[in-house]
This record gives C-alpha cells, structure tokens and sequence, in this order.
C-alpha cells in the first residue's frame, strides 16, 4: 500500500502501531515482503527475490469434471483444488462482474461475506457512465489512460472490485502442472467479457511464463481479507490500465470489501494522462528506478526521474530530509521539535509534488502541533489530514477518523502538550 508507510508514521504516535503490525507483518515470507495493497512485482523485485517461477505455457485444463450446486449467493466450487488452495468462482459477484478465488476453505466465509457487501451496495454503480477518460495509445508507454474532461481533485475515476483473488502461499509454493492448471481454470470460469478484460493486460514476465501467472505477477496488488491466514493477490484488470508516475495524479486504497478506488488528488487537465504511483515516491531515483527496471523491464522516466541530474540530486536531497524530519516528529522521545521542523516537512512535500502521499504529512502536522500547545493549527492540519486522507485512503479509514476526534476536540485529546507539559 503506498499510504502504509505514512499510516504507520500516524499509527504510532496514536498508540496503535501494534494492531497495524499484526495486519502488515508476514513473518516466514518467501516471495517477498509483505507490503499491504502494494503492486506485487514492484514489491518483490525491489528485494531482490526472484522466486516467483511460473514457466511453462498455459494448459487447457477443461471443463470441471462435476457439477456444483450454485449457493443462494452465487458461489460455485470448489471446483478443483492444489495441495490445500481450492478454486471458487462467483458470476453474481459484485451486481454481476464476477470473481474467482484460489484460497483456502477457512478464508471462504469472509469471502463470502464481502460478496454479500458489494451486492447490497455494488461498487461498480459508483463509477461514472461515461467515464471521465478514454483508453488510448501513449507514446513510448503503449496504452494509457486519458483524461477526456477536466477532473477536479478529489474526484472518482474508478471503482473497481477484483476479478481474481489469489492466496499469497499459493503463489510462494514451487510451480507445477497442476498449480498451472488451476490458474488456467480460474481464469476460465470468469464472465467471457471479464476474461476477455484479463487477458487483455501485459505482462513484463519472459516470453516461456505461464500466461496468467505472469498477468497475475505484473499486475495484481497486494491485499488482506480480516483471517488469520488472509493474504492474496488481487487483479484488476481495468486498474492495470494506469501507466505509473513517480509523482502521479491519483491515488488509490483498497477498501474492506477489496474495492480498488482510484481518486484524484489534484485538477487533472483534459488530455492529460492520468497516472498512479507503483513505487514509494519517497524513495530516492536510483532506488526508484531499479525496481522499475527490474519489475518491468525499464527504468522510469517520469518527469521526477528523468530530469537533469543536478536536480535529481536536489530531489534526492529533499527526500532523504523527509525521511529525517518524519523520523524525529513521530517519536515522542524526541527533543527540540519545533514549528519551524513541521513547516519545514510540508514545505517539502510541496517541492517534491508529493500530493498523492501528503495525508501522513498533515497527520504528523496536527499532532505535533497539538503535542506543542498550538490548538489552531493543530485544527488546522487536522482538518486538512481528514480532507486528504478521505482521497488518499477513505473516509472511514481509521487514521482519517482519528483525525476528525482532534480536530473536534484538540485540547481534550490525549496528545495535548505531550511535548511542553500539562
């Protein structure tokens, strides 16, 4: 997730860090590590871990052998299974979109239990008819995703439910025919239109990969459903149409019910292509464009990336000293903050176009200025956290809620003078 990073900066000074961490850590981690609603290629790759083997072409595994009953909900299967890892799908899944799941049997409930959520209320319903963009050809990026009006920030561009759903153990473990097979099979069940969507996307994966494991690898995100044991890939096909930008003008999160929403979080022009990050946008260039190079097979060259050197170096410069300011005004141990360190931060995050990833800024902002006895600010930034992390992560997210409590009540609040004293 590209907000983790700064929910846990948030998280900790609110005393929560703990429960974050049983949600994000994944200890015993093979592929990669674990990084809540991250892309899964440009995760692992960045690590240097390559095990993610899916050779071979893709098989032709038929139809099921047997029948299965349908459930009041839609729910079919399993149909076939690898090891402990089954295959599900739905076609009523989400107001009619459709899902299959590689998961295992204790996840299903949960699964099952989200379905219900999207057809109470399909997320699908919330995207615009037409939508504010067209799909077409960029040059040097292929296909792309088009502005054909102005979008104004803070603006849906897309809501998506994933049309695969894959348990991460079941991508860690050694590749064989079968797991290939199941894979295919997953696949194939799916709405033909839906299939077709799937099929469509890229794959960065060499020539000799299996098919939709390597659509699965470059283009699934990383996701959790609330079981002990509840980590999976998820794709989504339309989303996989956004051409990365180290500086993008979206962001996105993935909701409790696994919905992608991708929102705009400055004025988009008409003609402009539409873009969000795959990679930590804090991270410095070289870094950045290593695991780009190594998870697609080129080295970004977004206007952040691809300037002169001697303003990369001014870039990486600001970067490092964000990561030195957020360090410092997230530690209640730490001494001699000021205001000038927080406007210092913002001030930053501004030079460097950060405004996909700036609610964590405004988070530490109105915290550490409540923690100094400055209530109106503290206000101030609250309230900003709260409009930038509705965009950024929801409106329910728990950071966005822990703000609105200080923005209502700063000097009731528990880190009120934290830093001066009673």
């Amino acid at each position: 997730m590209h907000l983790l990073r700064h929910l846990l900066v948030a998280v900790d000074l609110l005393g929560l860090a703990a429960e974050v961490k049983a949600l994000t850590d994944y200890s015993g981690v093979e592929t990669c590590p674990w990084s809540q609603q991250r892309p899964l290629l440009s995760t692992c790759v960045g690590d240097g871990q390559t095990k993610l083997n899916f050779s071979g072409s893709s098989s032709s595994p038929g139809q099921p052998q047997h029948k299965f009953k349908e459930d009041d909900w839609g729910w079919i299967g399993p149909h076939k299974c690898f090891q402990k890892w089954c295959l599900w799908s739905n076609n009523q899944f989400a107001g009619g979109r459709g899902i299959s799941v590689i998961t295992l049997h204790e996840n299903m409930n949960q699964v099952k239990a989200i379905g219900v959520n999207l057809n109470n209320a399909n997320p699908l319903d919330a995207n615009a008819f037409p939508p504010p963009y067209n799909i077409d050809e960029v040059p040097g990026k292929g296909l792309g995703v088009i502005a054909n009006k102005i979008i104004s920030r803070g603006t849906q561009v897309m809501t998506y439910s994933p049309v695969l759903l894959v348990h991460k153990e079941f991508i860690d473990t050694p590749t064989t025919q079968k797991k290939r097979q199941l894979l295919d099979l997953a696949v194939q069940v799916l709405p033909e239109n839906v299939r077709t969507k799937f099929e469509a996307q890229m794959s960065s994966v060499g020539s000799g990969a299996h098919k939709i494991a390597a659509i699965l690898i470059t283009n699934s995100f990383q996701m959790s459903i609330p079981t002990k044991d509840g980590h999976h890939y998820g794709n989504f096909p339309e989303v996989s149409r956004l051409n990365h930008n180290c500086r993008p003008n979206t962001a996105f999160h993935i909701d409790e019910n696994l919905v992608h929403h991708v929102n705009a979080v400055q004025k988009i022009k008409k003609g402009e292509e539409i873009s969000i990050s795959y990679l930590d946008p804090v991270a410095p260039r070289d870094e950045r464009q290593k695991r780009s190079l190594a998870a697609w097979g080129f080295s970004c060259d977004c206007p952040a990336c691809s300037q002169h050197n001697l303003l990369v170096k001014l870039s990486d410069e600001r970067l490092a000293e964000i990561h030195e300011l957020e360090s410092k005004l997230q530690s209640y141990g730490s001494e001699g903050i000021t205001a000038k360190m927080i406007e210092r931060l913002l001030k930053l995050y501004k030079q460097e176009k950060l405004e996909s990833r700036v609610f964590g800024a405004y988070t530490l902002a109105a915290l550490n200025y409540n923690m100094l006895g400055w209530d109106r600010m503290a206000v101030k930034y609250a309230k900003m956290a709260v409009e930038e992390g509705t965009i950024e992560g929801g409106p329910e997210a728990p950071d966005v809620v822990a703000m609105r409590v200080l923005a209502g009540d700063p000097r009731g609040h528990f880190t009120w003078r934290g830093r001066v004293g009673k």
